[in-house]
């Protein structure tokens, strides 16, 4: 029965099969059924042992051939049930062998050494023989299970030996690469797989006996010929002397992650590079150290080289504009040396003629093994500054048309300022006819009246300057200004209208402000626009006393302020926020372009503007410019803001 159901199910495991079977079975039970199974085994058993003395004492044999008979019996009862039923038979063997075959026969006495040597002999041998016995079955058993086991997991294993040649190949791998057990054991296994090794046999061998295992990735070849990649696991068996014995190998078969990781490595890649293209961006590596240079194809596509050119830090430099090469060569060699970032804004001159505007912005890396290791970007920024260009012309004439408009606001207090030199200029004129025809002419008194023409023609055409100017269309030329002179120059063209309309204006500037760095036309512009908005807003207010006050000084954070205070009827809460935004007014015949304008102004000079109610009533608009940090010889139009004090 053992032999044909497996050692599973041999006689001395039969209760422990029915107590798994049946869920009512209780212990007690089971150890009855253990007992009943003894008693049976050790009633056979005594059987066996006493039909086989007998047939061997009447076979005339002699005790030592009896002894190894019985002993052969003994062994295999040992092999039905327990260690201790061994006990029980070698001794039951022996007291057999004492009262058939040891003189006196029929007598349990042992008379003469040689028999109890005998009889301890048997004893002893036939416990160790089943012992062994027991012990090998075990042993098998326990490598039954261990590869019933390895037979369950999904991972293809097999067992090698020092010669690479396949002693175990689990049910996983029959499946997996197509042969059978049969046909698998006893090949060289890296013949039959074609392993494609990450790196030599004999290296991975090395760390195989030095740490006792291994890991990495492994292409095998299945019966079909398919290719297979592999996450493979090696574990070595080391005898005592330190020689490789067996090598357990452990395989699981990454061959479709591989592949979608391949396929989404390419898709990014195909992402990225059509990225780039859209944002006019690409990539670079340059490696200072040893002038390896890598770019992205859409950097082959700015520089407008072709893509089998190999790439140099030489072809971007052929490519600066030669207005820009200077200083865009020192930006590199500054940020090489000191090993930091680069940032930079230039130019390139392409083949054609043709200018584009670019922006390099490249990170250091600080673990590169030598030199510096730039990994950056270059962004076609071409449009961009077209599209500046043109919000800043849009701007500008935004502007001109806003100091135009104001200006015709302010038509009669120009005229009134043309018209007081036009008519000191008629007097002067009146007055030299009158001396001149004089018997005889008083010449002096005639000089006099001419430098009185000539000053109030001065005088005249100063002020139709200053109106040509505020409706020319201005470049952003900048240059030092006292903010005072600006506000003394604007005082003119705005006084008479002001006090026309029974408003009193009046000025608080501060002494000895540092100059700032801007564009006179625009802050003449802010002033204008403030004083006129100020103006506007007592227009309908009625009673008590209306008054502008333009005060400047200089804050707390050393910048320039300038501040226009009305006594109007100050800013409502809905508008507060929305004052400076573009269309934006609260007026029924405003455009809403003023304060916004204003804002950019002010703003494109580093400077901020803001509104707020005052105490008693009105509103204060201020805004604040930063001071200078250069010469007036060194301006360039620099649009760069300082940092704040």
């Amino acid at each position: 029965m053992t032999s044909f159901l497996g050692p599973e199910y041999r006689p001395a495991r039969l209760p422990h099969i029915l107590a798994h079977a049946h869920p009512y079975w209780k212990r007690r039970h089971i150890t009855r059924m253990q007992f009943v199974y003894t008693a049976l085994v050790w009633i056979a058993g005594s059987f066996a042992l006493a039909g086989t003395t007998w047939v061997c004492f009447q076979s005339h044999v002699d005790i030592s051939t009896a002894s190894l008979i019985l002993r052969l019996v003994v062994v295999v009862l040992a092999l039905f049930n327990s260690f201790f039923s061994s006990i029980f038979f070698a001794i039951l063997g022996a007291t057999l062998l004492d009262y058939f075959f040891t003189k006196p026969l029929f007598h349990l006495n042992v008379y003469r050494r040689e028999d109890v040597i005998a009889l301890l002999t048997f004893t002893i041998t036939t416990l160790v023989v089943s012992a062994l016995i027991r012990y090998i079955r075990l042993l098998g058993n326990v490598q039954r299970e261990q590869a019933r086991l390895l037979d369950l997991t999904n991972d293809n294993i097999f067992v090698r030996d020092d010669g690479d040649i396949i002693r175990y190949w689990n049910h996983a791998a029959e499946s997996l690469y197509g042969w059978k057990r049969s046909e698998a054991i006893g090949r060289h296994a890296h013949t039959l797989l074609a392993t494609v090794f990450p790196c030599s046999l004999e290296e991975i061998n090395r760390v195989l006996i030095h740490t006792g295992h291994w890991e990495g990735e492994l292409v095998h070849t299945t019966r079909d010929g398919a290719k297979l990649v592999l996450a493979s696991r090696w574990s070595v068996q080391i005898d005592a002397n330190g020689k490789l014995c067996a090598i357990l190998e452990s395989n699981t078969d990454i061959t479709r992650r591989k592949q979608a990781e391949e396929a989404l490595r390419r898709s990014e890649a195909e992402f990225l590079a059509e990225a780039q293209r859209l944002s006019q961006t690409g990539s670079f590596a340059w490696n200072t150290q040893t002038s390896a240079v890598s770019w992205s194809a859409q950097t082959f596509r700015i520089f407008e080289y072709d893509a089998t050119v190999s790439p140099s830090i030489e072809l971007f430099f052929a490519r600066l504009h030669p207005e820009d090469a200077t200083s865009a060569r020192f930006a590199f060699a500054t940020a090489v040396a000191a090993k930091r970032h680069l940032d930079l804004d230039t130019r390139l001159l392409m083949p054609d003629g043709a200018i584009k505007h670019v922006h390099v912005v490249a990170h250091a890396l600080e673990a590169a093994p030598a030199g510096v290791q730039y990994i950056g970007a270059v962004m076609d920024v071409s449009a961009a500054r077209r599209a500046e260009e043109q919000i800043r012309s849009t701007q500008a004439e935004l502007e001109r048309i806003s100091r135009a408009t104001v200006l015709g606001v302010l038509s009669a207090s120009i005229a009134h300022e043309v018209g007081q030199p036009l008519a000191a200029i008629m007097t002067f004129g009146q007055t030299a006819q009158r001396w001149i025809v004089r018997e005889p002419p008083e010449l002096d008194e005639v000089h006099g009246c001419l430098d009185g023409v000539i000053a109030s023609a001065m005088r005249a055409s100063s002020i139709v300057q200053r109106v040509r100017d505020m409706t020319s269309r201005t470049t952003a030329q900048r240059e030092l200004l006292n903010l005072d002179d600006v506000v003394d120059e604007m005082a003119p063209l705005l006084s008479w209208e002001i006090s026309r309309h029974g408003i009193e204006l009046q000025f608080k500037l501060a002494q000895n402000l540092p100059p700032i760095l801007a564009n006179r036309i625009q802050l003449q512009q802010v002033l204008m626009n403030l004083l006129v908005n100020a103006m506007q807003a007592m227009s309908g207010s009625a009673g008590g006393q209306r008054g502008i006050l333009v005060e400047s000084r200089l804050d707390e954070s050393g910048h320039v302020t300038v501040a226009v205070r009305d006594s109007g009827p100050g800013i409502r809460e809905e508008d507060a926020q929305r004052l400076f935004e573009a269309f934006y007014t609260t007026k029924s015949t405003g455009m809403g372009m003023g304060l916004s304008i204003c804002r950019s102004i002010v703003v494109s000079h580093c400077g901020r503007i803001w509104a707020a109610n005052n105490a008693d009533c009105g509103a204060t608009f201020s805004f604040s410019l930063p001071p200078a940090r250069k010469p007036a010889a060194q301006e360039t139009g620099d649009k760069t803001c300082p940092p704040a004090p």
